[in-house]
């Protein structure tokens, strides 16, 4: 650490070659001079700063690079999900249909067929034996990931906007149009639970099962976050801050705290059993779609319309990464050994990082 802070303080020596020097041995010692060089970003001397800056883009350019990119679907990919090892990806998208990705090869496994209007939220099993989808068409499908093979429909009164799937793989939550969210019954398509609180022409798109599955969290368009005891359907907090669409929503792994994210523009960071807010995490300058949490709760990782997603350390509320000026995404998520990042895009197209971990 003494000679970080030693090459640091290089980056402003009156001689040009030094500075040079210490360039390029902080570029080699990477990731662990990290700290120091964030740091030296915020400093007065305007060297120091621009070098620091320069230094940082490069370190972290090598810790997350683009793996693979997906080509197949005709339209923005506004879901996407890990399979439970890792291997392969769930996506959704305008185009009305469903693609299981081979993350390995690239290649499009399944290519699942049947919605008649956009599909907006895809969701695996935690066996990965089955994906759930969501569309426009008041529908929520149930697919057989080895045979591609429609399981079942289960005709909704209001487009499926938002999904998740109970640890034991038995139930569903689901968000749609007309303030509706509610608890699914997978094994025989039943509504087990309303949950009613969003207001009637608000649409709930952030959707959330708490780790032990006994709570939920939803995000509308009115503004509202609701955190729900799913045995009862009771309503047992409102989280008020945001000042317009909530479209997405997170438990943290701690179930302690949670995060949703809107049209505001502001990712939010909530302590679950007192209703206050902890944290912002502020740089994005359009809407927020969509959002995905580390399986350890370190990592956050956050989609707009301005452009790159955004990778975020929880605790520090810091900005890791923005991933590719170019490449605005619709849908995000993060492998369940925290190594590697989906994103599906408004290019029609899916992409794979490493995380620098």
């Amino acid at each position: 650490m003494d000679r970080i802070a030693a090459l640091v303080r290089q980056l402003g020596h009156d001689d040009f070659d030094r500075r040079e020097a210490a360039s390029e041995d902080l570029a080699a010692i990477g990731k662990p001079a990290l700290a120091a060089l964030r740091a030296a970003a915020e400093t007065e001397d305007p060297e120091v700063r621009f070098r620091a800056k320069r230094l940082i883009a490069l370190v972290t350019s090598k810790l997350y690079p683009e793996l693979r990119c997906f080509k197949g679907h005709t339209s923005t990919v506004h879901g996407v999900v890990f399979s439970p090892d890792g291997q392969r990806a769930l996506s959704g998208s305008r185009d009305k249909t469903v693609r299981l990705w081979d993350l390995q090869t690239g290649k499009a496994v399944r290519c699942l067929t049947g919605h008649e209007e956009n599909v907006f939220c895809v969701a695996l099993s935690p066996d990965g034996k089955r994906a759930l989808s969501g569309a426009d068409d008041l529908t929520l499908r149930v697919w057989d990931v080895p045979t591609g093979a429609e399981s079942r429909c289960v005709r909704q009164p209001c487009g499926v906007g938002g999904l998740a799937v109970s640890a034991d793989g038995r139930q569903a939550l689901w968000g749609g149009g007309g303030g509706k969210a509610g608890l699914l019954d997978l094994a025989t398509g039943r509504a087990l639970r309303d949950l009613r609180g969003h207001k009637a022409d608000a649409s709930v798109f952030g959707v959330a099962l708490s780790p032990d599955g006994k709570r939920a969290l939803t995000g509308g368009s009115d503004q509202n976050v609701i955190l729900w005891e799913l045995e009862t359907g009771k309503a047992l907090r409102r989280f008020a801050g945001h000042e317009d669409y909530v479209y997405c929503v997170a438990f943290l792994p701690d179930g302690k705290r949670a995060v949703s994210g809107g049209y505001d523009n502001v990712v939010r960071l909530w302590d679950l059993e007192t209703g206050k807010e902890l944290r912002r995490f502020e740089n994005h300058r359009e809407r927020v779609w969509c959002l995905a949490v580390s399986p350890d709760g370190s990592l956050l990782l956050t989609g707009s319309n301005d452009g790159p997603a955004r990778l975020w350390d929880v605790e520090a509320g810091l900005e890791l990464y923005a991933f590719r000026e170019d490449f605005h995404c619709a849908s995000v998520a993060i492998s369940p050994d925290g190594q590697r990042a989906l994103a599906g895009g408004f290019d029609h197209t899916v992409r794979l990082w490493q995380l620098g971990r």
